[in-house]
């Protein structure tokens, strides 16, 4: 799944109690963070057989893409 560093960040900020690692940033130092991982990721994620944005996806959306790219 492709998701923007905004996307993650509003979503990691939900559960950082959860992680250790990010706990003791603030907003700013998370954003950085999250961007940073993704530039250095990018050449392990851009092999993915499937890519999927997550703005273009919902629960009833999901299912039918991943069959379809399975057969």
């Amino acid at each position: 799944l492709k998701a923007d560093a905004p996307s993650i960040l509003s979503n990691v900020m939900n559960e950082l109690d959860k992680r250790p690692l990010l706990k003791k940033l603030n907003q700013a130092e998370l954003l950085f963070f999250i961007e940073q991982k993704l530039r250095e990721r990018e050449p392990f994620y851009s092999k993915a057989k499937i890519q999927l944005s997550i703005s273009a996806l919902s629960k009833e959306t999901i299912g039918p893409i991943i069959n379809k790219h399975n057969r």
